[in-house]
């Protein structure tokens, strides 16, 4: 589930033109944090919901599974 995690957060950048290196910058996260969570066991869900405020999108749209990304709104 992790990496759908990743992927779905990188898809919401790539549509916002928002590097993930970026998005770990401005929330003083270290350099490749995103990127681990394709492989890590726990992830924590304040940064998961600081993701998710940074891209303009509910925290939940990170977690759903199987999702269709053209069905995605991206906040402005």
């Amino acid at each position: 589930m992790n990496v759908l995690i990743y992927e779905t957060i990188q898809n919401i950048a790539k549509k916002k033109n928002i590097p993930i290196r970026k998005i770990e910058t401005d929330l003083g996260f270290s350099n490749g944090t995103i990127r681990k969570w394709d492989t890590s066991q726990t992830i924590s869900i304040k940064r998961v919901k600081a993701v998710a405020n940074y891209l303009k999108v509910d925290p939940y749209t990170l977690l759903l599974v199987g999702i269709d990304m053209n069905q995605i709104k991206v906040g402005d």
